[in-house]
Formats: C-alpha cells, structure tokens, sequence
C-alpha cells in the first residue's frame, strides 16, 4: 500500500477525481477514499443517531503492455483474469463488491460505507464457469482511513499468492503402498482459510478445463489452521501394471461466506498451488507396478 495524497474530496467524474485517479503501469488498482458528513446534533437522544457517511472510488484497468512484461508481470492484472473481487472490512463491516476488468479503457467503481477505518482485500480471477473462479494475483491495503471531507490515494499491488507449496515424499512411489503429501503455507500468506484439497489424476490439465483426467486417488484435505502453517496426510498409491504418472496440486478454498455473501457469483474462488493456468507445472509423481519374480526350484 502506498500512501499518495490527502486533500478536499474529489467533485466529479469530469474534475479533479479523474485527474487524480489515473492508472500506472505497475499499479493495477487505484483508491480514493473520502467522507461527508450528515449534519451535527449534540442534543439528540436518538439510539440510532447519524452515522458519518464516507466512500471509495476503485479505479481498475489493464496495464499497458511493456518491452520489460517478463521482469513486471507478477505486479500487473494478469491478461487471463476477468474480474476483480473486493471485499472491505473491519470488526463491524463486511462490504464485497464484483467488478469485470475492461478489456481497455477504466472501470470507475464508487461504494458508500460509514466512516470507519478499513482493510482492502482485492483479487483478480479468472471466470472458470457459473460457480468457480481461479484466483490469479491478490493484494491488501490495510488500515485505510475513511474520513470526512478528505480523501487518501491508495495504490495496491496485486500479485502471486506466494508462500504455498507442496510436495510428495517421494518422487516414486510403489503402487498400493503408502505415500505422504505436505502443504506448507508461510504464516504471512494472505488468505489463510484452512480447506485446502489434494488432487492427483493421470493426467495434466488445466484448472478451466471442462473434462479433467480421471483421479488417481479420491481427493482428500489438508487441515491447516490460522495459528498453523503445514500439514501431512497419508494415502495409498493407486495400484498400477505399468509406469505410470500422477499429477496433483492443491486447490485452497476462499471462504465464501466472507468474500461471496448474498447473491454474488461466481460463490467459490479458489487459489491453486501449483496453478496451470499461471504457467506452473503441476506436481508429478510416479507409480510402479509391484515388483516380482518366479523362485523355481529343480531336483
């Protein structure tokens, strides 16, 4: 988050707002924060008295394309997303808005809210069908104070959900024998909900793919808490006549209940570790056949 400049609140779309809200190569979303007031009561004994109203505006747009897309690209929206989720918070507020990115130009998003001070999730996904979204980049702004008659300009940079990985124990793998598989998620991970499922098949794919190569094992989960940051579980490799390869990766549910309440689609977002349509290579694991042998014995 970065801090750029405080002052009267903006007066509209074709005055300084817009002057002062415009998109930069590597910052992917752009944030006025302003406030006004209801008029003043210090006598009232209403239980429900006037809250100070407040607002931000979100500019979102694409990023030109640059010579250097290689060295800047994990800090961009990247051009496989679709919409941006944001969802605003404190102890008493949990606002979530839905916003398609344009193909060109700027999309200019105003949402009312008390006065308060707020934290900022924002994620860039890509539309996989009617329910599900593939999470891309993310970022956070925190702390962000809504005041009366000022404004703040607030910068975030969305990138990679880092700090996930995973691994098998082994690289090959008996079939029919046990195998162990480790999620391990650094503790200043954002989003750190604790579903996180392992899913093996005999196949590559990608996450948007309609038809999926068939499991290898039935899908089972992790369980890594907030105050935690790995887990291991135990499976039975599958049994196998020939050579064969696994690939697997994790799929980290986002809480929908916090980041799709109402009537918001597509409900389930999912962050993938490693993610194909990223340009990640899944996990790969082989399996073996049982090896064996005839022990024959001439008298």
């Amino acid at each position: 988050m970065k801090l750029l400049k405080k002052g009267p609140i903006p007066t509209g779309e074709s005055g300084p707002l817009m002057r002062v809200i415009m998109p930069i190569l590597v910052v992917t979303i752009c944030i006025a924060v302003g406030g006004c007031i209801g008029p003043k009561s210090t006598t009232s004994t209403n239980p429900n008295p006037i809250v100070p109203k407040g607002y931000i505006v979100l500019s979102i747009s694409r990023p030109e394309p640059s010579q250097e897309i290689d060295v800047i690209r994990p800090m961009l929206i990247p051009p496989e997303a679709t919409n941006i989720r944001i969802r605003i918070f404190n102890e008493s507020q949990n606002i979530v808005r839905d916003v398609k990115i344009p193909s060109e130009g700027t999309t200019m998003v105003r949402i009312d809210l008390p006065a308060a001070v707020y934290n900022i999730h924002a994620l860039a996904y890509l539309i996989a069908n009617s329910n599900e979204g593939v999470v891309l980049t993310a970022g956070e702004a925190r702390n962000i104070t809504v005041n009366p008659n000022e404004y703040s300009h607030v910068s975030m940079t969305l990138e990679r959900p880092e700090g996930r990985s995973i691994t098998t124990e082994k690289d090959t793998v008996m079939g029919g024998s046990a195998f162990k598989v480790t999620y391990m998620r650094t503790s200043d991970a954002l989003f750190k909900d604790q579903s996180i499922c392992f899913i093996l098949r005999n196949g590559p794919w990608r996450e948007t793919d309609i038809s999926k190569p068939s499991l290898l094992v039935d899908e089972k989960h992790f369980y890594v808490p907030h105050y935690n940051t790995s887990d291991t579980i135990e499976l039975t490799a599958p049994s196998v006549t020939e050579e064969t390869t696994g690939y697997y990766q994790a799929q980290q549910f986002i809480d929908y209940f916090l980041y799709s309440p109402g009537n918001i689609q597509p409900r389930y977002l999912y962050i993938y570790t490693p993610c194909a349509i990223s340009g990640d290579p899944l996990g790969k694991v082989t399996f073996l056949p049982p090896s064996g042998g005839i022990s024959l014995e001439i008298k």
